[in-house]
């Protein structure tokens, strides 16, 4: 549910879809060509769903008609990782995935975005 609220974005499989559910209409639909698709997804601001695939991050804006935008590439040190976090700083330069590895170590990686561009990271 969009933090908005009226909103909401379901996943089946490698499709998602959102609809204003106090109008009944769809907004937007999407393909995911990756599978398995999207392993953690959520609303990072009221008009932006972030969704972290096997091999990389993206945004999908309320706005337009545009697909899901590729933020960077999911870091190594998260492939063996469950991802149970995905935050985004309030001007949306820093971004942080948050992922358990086997033997419940959790794994952190941060990112930085300079003028659209993945600027560094670390993890």
């Amino acid at each position: 549910m969009n933090p908005r609220g009226g909103i909401i974005a379901l996943r089946l499989g490698a499709t998602l879809q959102i609809f204003d559910i106090e109008k009944k209409q769809k907004l937007k639909s999407h393909k995911l060509e990756e599978e398995p698709s999207v392993f953690f997804w959520r609303w990072v601001t009221p008009d932006t769903i972030g969704m972290v695939t096997q091999s990389s991050v993206l945004h999908w804006s309320l706005s337009g008609q545009g697909e899901p935008e590729k933020m960077f590439d999911r870091h190594a040190n998260l492939a063996a990782c469950q991802i149970i976090n995905y935050r985004v700083s309030v001007d949306a330069k820093w971004l942080l995935v948050v992922g358990i590895a086997p033997g419940q170590q959790q794994v952190c990686c941060f990112y930085f975005v300079w003028g659209g561009r993945l600027g560094a990271y670390v993890c």
